[in-house]
């Protein structure tokens, strides 16, 4: 492989994605409408205007104030999730799976990057094209890594 990650990075890299879900909670308390779990996308947290419909599938009310950081937050996941993967590809034997699987996992990071960059109110299409192939490829390629683990010990 011509990237070396080293270990140090590699995990630090997967520390910082988890921090998304530790930073997140900040932006959804000083949203200025209520946001709801189960009824706005985590992407309503970087759309850049305020109101009802502020993009063509978001019928409720939405504003958040820290947009700008949130889109920041999502680009640095998408990042940190890149790095993290690329430390765990460098790690496996080399086949065809654990390579493909690699890339489908790195679909759903550059598909945050690309929702920080491009929020929805912005261009919905863009934005949200590689994230939602990400979130589909994600689960493909983290059962292409799962089968890919043949020694070690069961966990059961």
């Amino acid at each position: 492989m011509i990237l070396y990650i080293s270990k140090k990075v590699g995990i630090l890299s997967w520390f910082a994605t988890c921090l998304h879900f530790l930073v997140e909670p900040f932006f959804i308390l000083t949203s200025t409408a209520p946001y709801s779990f189960l009824h706005h996308a985590m992407s309503d947290l970087g759309v850049t205007s305020c109101g009802t419909y502020t993009y063509l599938i978001a019928p409720h009310e939405f504003c958040s104030p820290h947009h700008f950081w949130m889109n920041v937050l999502f680009i640095i996941n998408g990042l940190t999730l890149s790095i993290g993967v690329l430390y765990i590809s460098q790690n496996l034997k080399k086949t065809k799976i654990t390579q493909l699987a690699t890339a489908f996992i790195l679909i759903l990071a550059l598909g945050n990057i690309v929702s920080g960059f491009i929020p929805a109110d912005i261009n919905l299409f863009w934005h949200s094209i590689f994230a939602q192939l990400g979130m589909i490829t994600v689960l493909a390629g983290l059962w292409m890594y799962a089968s890919s683990l043949t020694s070690g010990k069961y966990w059961t």
